[in-house]
C-alpha cells in the first residue's frame, strides 16, 4: 500500500510532525504565559494590562463580565410607527413599501409621525400575515428591506400586542420592539383634567414674525394642542439667531416659517401649517388681510414699526384680536399690548400715550439695526439673552389659549378676571438709562414694583388715535416730534 509519507521514510517523516506540534503547542503555552490580562493595581487606583509575571501585589483581575457590571444587556431596537401607516382591513399578504427613518445609529426606526424624514432612511416593509403561525420574517416583503413589521391579519388593530418587529444588523434579522403612536384623539389626553381634549383642535392662529418670540410663541401653542397655523416673514435663520431661536443650527438658512413648520410637525404629525414668505407691510395689506381673516386671533411677533401699524389696521378692519409682544433694548423687559377692536385700545394709543416706551425696542438682528440705522449714526445689535425673552413668551402663549377657550367652559375660566388689562409689562432687572433704574431691589418685598413680576397696565383707548379713534380731533400729544417719530418709525 502506497503512504503518502513514502514506502520507506514514513517513520520518519511522522516523527518530525510530531516534533513540530509539540514545538507549537510549547510556544503557544508561552504566550499564554506572557498575555497580558486587566487588572485593578490598588496601589496606582488604576486598571492596567499586565502579564501574569509582572501582576502587582494585591491586583484584582478584570474580567469581561466586570467590564458589563452596572450597564445590563443591550436594548433591543425599536420600532415606532404612526397610525396612518397601519395598513388596516387589508388581506393577509398585503406589503405595504415604506421608508424608515433612522435615529441614534439605529436604536429607533420611525416609520411616519415625526413630520419630516432625515437624510438617514432604510427601506422597510409593514405586512399583513395569516393569523395561525408565527410567520417568517425572510417570506414576505422586499429583498432590500433593512427592517420589517409582521401585523397578524385580522387582529391588527394599532397594537404591540400584534405586530412583530425585526431589523436587519450586519446582514442578520434581529427581534426589535414595536411601538404605536397615539392617534390624534389621544396625542393630548392628559390635559383632559384642564380642558377638553379637542377644545383647541379647529382654533386657528396667525403668527406675523417668527423670530424669537414667535416662534416660541408658535412652539407652546402646538404643544397645548393647536392644530392650525399660518406662519407669515420673509426672513432666513442666520448663525446669530439660533442662541434665542427654536430652530437648530443646523437649519442655517432656511426660511423661517419652513423650519418652525417642520418642528411643529415633529411636535404633532397631525397639524395643519401653512406657511408666507412674505413681509407685513403696506404693498402686501391685500394678503394680509386675506391671512387675518381667516385667523381667530394673530400675534405680532415683529420687531419694525410699520409691521406693527400694517397689522394693527388690518386687525382692527376685521375685528381680530391682535397681539404685539416685545422687547425693550437689551431684553431689560418686555412688554405684551393687547388689541381687542371696539373695546379698547390699539397700537396707535399706545403710540399717542407712550411714544417713548415704543421707541424704547431691542435690536437684535443686523437686519433690524439698518433699517433702524441712520447714516451718520449705526445702531448697535444687542439682542438680550434667551431666557430673558422666554417670560413673554409664555404670557403671550397663556393670552392666546385664553382668548381661544373664552366660550368654553374649563379650569382656566377663572383667569378671565385676571387677564383684563390691555398692556402687560416684565422686567429683567433695573437697568441704567430706563424708567425703572431706580426702583428697589426685589429682595423679599411684595408691597411696591420690582423686577422679575408680570404686571397688568391701564391704557384707555385715544379719542382721536389716527387708528380707531377721530384723527380729526386729534390733539396736540399726536402731533408732536416723538409721536410723528413713533407712529411713522423714522427719525426725528
Amino acid at each position: 500500500m502506497n503512504s503518502r509519507f513514502g514506502a520507506s521514510g514514513g517513520s520518519s517523516n511522522l516523527s518530525n510532525v510530531l516534533q513540530s506540534i509539540k514545538k507549537v503547542n510549547t510556544s503557544n503555552d508561552a504566550l499564554r504565559q506572557e498575555r497580558q490580562r486587566l487588572v485593578y493595581n490598588p496601589s496606582t487606583r488604576r486598571f492596567e494590562q499586565v502579564t501574569p509575571a509582572a501582576r502587582p501585589e494585591g491586583a484584582l483581575d478584570v474580567t469581561q463580565g466586570d467590564l458589563g457590571w452596572g450597564v445590563g444587556p443591550p436594548s433591543a431596537p425599536r420600532i415606532v410607527i404612526s397610525p396612518e401607516q397601519v395598513p388596516f382591513r387589508k388581506a393577509p399578504g398585503f406589503c405595504r413599501r415604506v421608508r424608515a427613518t433612522v435615529w441614534d445609529h439605529g436604536d429607533v426606526y420611525a416609520i411616519g409621525g415625526y413630520g419630516h424624514e432625515r437624510e438617514e432612511t432604510v427601506s422597510a416593509s409593514i405586512c399583513i400575515m395569516n393569523n395561525a403561525g408565527p410567520g417568517s420574517r425572510e417570506a414576505v416583503g422586499y429583498a432590500d428591506d433593512q427592517m420589517r413589521v409582521l401585523l397578524r391579519g385580522e387582529e391588527c388593530d394599532g397594537n404591540a400586542r400584534h405586530a412583530e418587529g425585526s431589523v436587519k444588523i450586519e446582514g442578520a434579522w434581529v427581534r426589535a420592539d414595536v411601538q404605536f403612536l397615539p392617534g390624534k384623539d389621544a396625542l393630548f389626553s392628559r390635559f383632559g383634567g384642564i380642558i377638553e381634549t379637542d377644545a383647541l383642535d379647529e382654533s386657528r392662529v396667525c403668527i406675523v414674525g417668527i423670530g424669537s418670540i414667535g416662534s416660541g410663541v408658535t412652539v407652546e401653542l402646538a404643544k397645548a394642542g393647536v392644530t392650525h397655523f399660518i406662519l407669515l416673514d420673509d426672513d432666513r435663520l442666520e448663525p446669530g439667531n439660533v442662541s434665542r431661536h427654536v430652530s437648530p443650527i443646523s437649519h442655517t438658512g432656511r426660511c423661517k416659517t419652513k423650519s418652525v413648520a417642520d418642528l411643529l410637525r415633529d411636535k404633532n404629525p397631525f397639524i395643519h401649517v401653512v406657511t408666507m414668505e412674505m413681509k407685513a407691510d403696506w404693498p402686501t395689506v391685500d394678503a394680509l388681510r386675506e391671512t387675518v381673516r381667516s385667523s381667530d386671533i394673530v400675534v405680532g411677533g415683529l420687531d419694525n414699526h410699520e409691521g406693527r401699524m400694517v397689522l394693527n389696521r388690518v386687525c382692527l378692519d376685521e375685528g381680530k384680536c391682535l397681539l404685539l409682544p416685545g422687547m425693550r433694548r437689551r431684553a431689560y423687559a418686555g412688554q405684551i399690548l393687547v388689541v381687542r377692536p371696539g373695546t379698547g385700545p390699539c397700537y396707535g394709543c399706545l403710540i399717542a400715550a407712550s411714544p417713548e416706551s415704543v421707541r424704547d425696542q431691542e435690536v437684535s438682528s443686523e437686519r433690524q439695526a439698518r433699517g433702524l440705522g441712520y447714516t451718520d449714526k449705526a445702531v448697535p445689535v444687542e439682542p438680550g439673552l434667551s431666557n430673558d425673552v422666554a417670560p413673554v413668551v409664555t404670557m403671550t402663549t397663556k393670552l392666546v389659549i385664553q382668548h381661544l377657550l373664552q366660550d368654553r367652559a374649563t379650569k382656566l375660566r377663572s383667569l378671565d378676571a385676571d387677564l383684563i388689562a390691555p398692556l402687560y409689562l416684565w422686567l429683567n432687572r433695573r437697568e441704567q438709562d430706563s424708567p425703572f433704574a431706580a426702583l428697589s431691589p426685589m429682595g423679599y418685598g411684595v408691597d411696591e414694583m420690582s423686577v422679575l413680576r408680570w404686571y397688568g397696565l391701564p391704557l384707555k383707548r385715544h379719542p382721536s388715535c389716527p387708528c380707531c379713534g377721530d384723527v380729526a380731533k386729534a390733539g396736540p400729544e399726536l402731533h408732536t416730534p416723538s409721536a410723528v417719530s413713533a407712529l411713522t418709525g423714522e427719525g426725528e
